[in-house]
């Protein structure tokens, strides 16, 4: 069993991952079991350790028999209410949109770096695990195919490019051809795709800049909150900004980063703070942004959790 790293992934990943194994008849409680995972806990705002996901996806492929599961995963996959998926359709262009997914990658897994870098004729999308993390083919097989498919979705067309892979060439590439066409390139180093210049400038045709705006300031700060740089404290605000307005108790806090509130106190102390000063903090903030935004008192109170504005 690999050491614990300390990144996460939300916990939406995992869903899909039971939602697939549904679709194709297959029972998901022995993968639960290796995973040590309950699926009634898999709340969207939940995050779990990169390790347990990984544990879930390797016994679907082992029970499943199929190398390529991965990929029926990010066929499974479809947008919802979280901030990043928000923001992706609603960007300018394709070029925002990579930008905003490599920004905010984090959110939905900070084992895994997200980067863009200029290339001949165009831009490449390189997704890299972070130091000591060992990725799986499977996840990454997963995170690639997810932005493809659903950039596909977003501009009206399959996004048919230049794809690179880390692992070998696969016995059967068929799975493969069919999300990311014929060009195909394995053994490259890191896994990522190639998009032409003329790609990047594609607009989007629900692009809502006003929106985008309000979204990434919330995304701003859970980004900031989920960074693996940040301490440990800005962690737990990241959990309690995804938990407001009810889930912002210490059992809650704990089961999201995986421990026992025993040790979230002792690594909140650790940094001279505690949970009630974090969420204070969050709130106080919070409130302060509300406010600059003439968001009325009234509107703000239970949106922080207050029963009301004296509270």
């Amino acid at each position: 069993m690999p050491a614990q790293t300390g990144y996460t992934v939300t916990a939406r990943l995992a869903q899909v991952v039971l939602q697939t194994l549904a679709q194709h008849g297959q029972p998901a409680g022995t993968a639960l079991r290796t995973a040590g995972l309950d699926a009634r806990t898999l709340g969207e705002d939940r995050r779990l350790p990169v390790e347990q996901l990984e544990r879930l996806l390797a016994a679907c492929v082992e029970h499943s028999g199929d190398p390529a599961f991965g990929l029926l995963v990010a066929r499974c996959y479809q947008p919802g209410p979280h901030v990043l998926e928000q923001i992706l359709p609603h960007s300018a262009d394709f070029g925002s949109l990579l930008e905003a997914l490599v920004q905010y990658y984090a959110l939905v897994n900070d084992a895994l770096v997200a980067s863009l870098r200029p290339t001949r004729g165009g831009t490449t999308l390189e997704l890299r695990p972070r130091e000591g993390v060992v990725a799986s083919r499977t996840l990454l097989d997963l995170s690639l195919a997810v932005p493809v498919l659903a950039g596909g979705g977003i501009l009206g067309a399959p996004l048919r490019t230049r794809i690179h892979f880390s692992h070998r060439a696969p016995a059967d590439p068929v799975p493969y051809r069919a999300i990311f066409g014929p060009r195909l390139r394995w053994s490259s180093g890191f896994d990522g795709l190639f998009v032409p210049g003329h790609a990047m400038s594609r607009p989007i045709a629900q692009a809502n800049p006003h929106l985008v705006t309000v979204l990434q300031q919330h995304a701003q700060q859970l980004a900031a909150a989920h960074d693996p740089e940040a301490g440990f404290a800005m962690r737990v605000r990241g959990v309690l900004l995804e938990g407001l307005p009810e889930h912002t108790d210490m059992p809650h806090v704990a089961s999201q980063l995986g421990m026992s509130v025993r040790t979230l106190r002792r690594r909140l102390s650790e940094e001279d703070t505690h949970h009630s000063e974090v969420l204070d903090t969050l709130r106080r903030d919070l409130a302060r942004d509300l406010l600059a935004q003439s968001v009325p008192l009234g509107d703000i109170a239970p949106s922080l959790g207050f029963a009301s504005v004296g509270s």
